[in-house]
């Protein structure tokens, strides 16, 4: 079967993210058995049984393979992509514990203080 993407509502397709994505964080905040059993088909007995977390990552490698799939794509169309480094969106935050135990806000001593 070939997949007909025109058959699919911009709107709908940009909704039904959003609802993935919302669903997605809910479940993360309940802080999920990372090492629990997930059967890949449910109603296969000879499925392969991996954990959360390694269906996880499968997921998240799969969604970029996806994405620079389209990037592709568009550059194919002759037109330039927009820049999806995740980078651009997450930036990175010190923790305490890389910041020497000092809370990544807090205020360091000016030098007279030392």
């Amino acid at each position: 079967m070939i997949p007909r993407a025109e058959q699919y509502d911009l709107g709908w397709i940009i909704a039904y993210g959003r609802e993935v994505g919302a669903r997605t964080h809910t479940f993360l905040g309940s802080e999920p058995d990372l090492h629990r059993s997930v059967k890949l088909v449910q109603d296969d007995p000879h499925s392969d049984t991996v954990t959360l977390d390694q269906l996880m990552w499968h997921v998240m490698t799969h969604e970029v393979r996806h994405t620079a799939q389209i990037a592709l794509m568009i550059r194919q169309l002759g037109h330039t992509p927009p820049w999806l480094d995740y980078m651009r969106f997450a930036r990175p935050q010190v923790t305490a514990a890389q910041s020497g135990g000092l809370e990544p806000d807090a205020d360091f001593p000016e030098q007279d203080d030392l």
